[in-house]
Formats: C-alpha cells, structure tokens, sequence
C-alpha cells in the first residue's frame, strides 16, 4: 500500500491482513522494476520471478519482492515507484554513488484498479 500521507509504502501478508508486515519510506526507494522471465540459461533472473505480476523495490537496506493483482496494476506499481526511485536517486549528490534509474514502463491506467494495494510479500 501506498501511503501519501506519512510518505511510505508498506505491505501486509495477504490482500485479507489487517496488520502491517513491514515497508519503508518513499525517501529510501532506490529503484523499482519488473523482473524479466526466465527464458533461457543466459536470461537475467531474480529471486520469484516465476510469479505472476511480480515487481521489485529495492533500498539501500533491503530488497523487496511484491506482487500485483494483475499486469496492469503491476505496470502501475512499476511506473509510479521507478519514478520516484528515479527521482530519489537523481537528488543524491554524485560523491554518494552510481545511479541506477528504474525501467521506464508506460501504462495506460484505464486498465487496472488502483484502489487494491499490492498483497505483498512471498
């Protein structure tokens, strides 16, 4: 879920959990990307890319692996958080490191339903 007002995204088990299960500050995002599928031996993978609608949130502290209710709320989730991860890291002063920008993904957003957060974590 994605929370505008204290600035954070946060994930719970399951699209039924009333309780939090972890997140972070918008501020922290890094990058945000889909993962691409597992194609071929020299494909490039990451952990649960076999999952459906499944997109990653990296921070400089961890490495979050989420998954959308569908491929358009994935592109969503993708558009949005790569955008502010871009943003994020476009503000660090060039002595803090390389940048690492989010894919680029362009949604047309009739086709998912923003008002579900992301169920979470596997």
């Amino acid at each position: 879920m994605l929370d505008l007002q204290t600035k954070t995204v946060k994930y719970y088990a399951s699209e039924k959990s009333s309780k939090e299960k972890n997140g972070f500050e918008l501020g922290d995002l890094e990058r945000c990307f889909i993962p691409q599928q597992r194609d071929g031996p020299h494909q490039f993978t990451v952990k649960h890319s076999d999952k459906k609608f499944m997109f990653v949130l990296e921070t400089a502290q961890r490495t979050f692996y989420c998954q959308a209710l569908s491929e358009g709320s994935q592109r969503i989730w993708a558009a949005l958080l790569g955008s502010i991860g871009d943003f994020n890291e476009s503000q660090k002063a060039p002595a803090q490191g390389v940048h690492r920008g989010a894919s680029r993904v362009t949604v047309g957003l009739a086709s998912a339903s923003p008002s579900k957060a992301a169920p979470g974590l596997k």
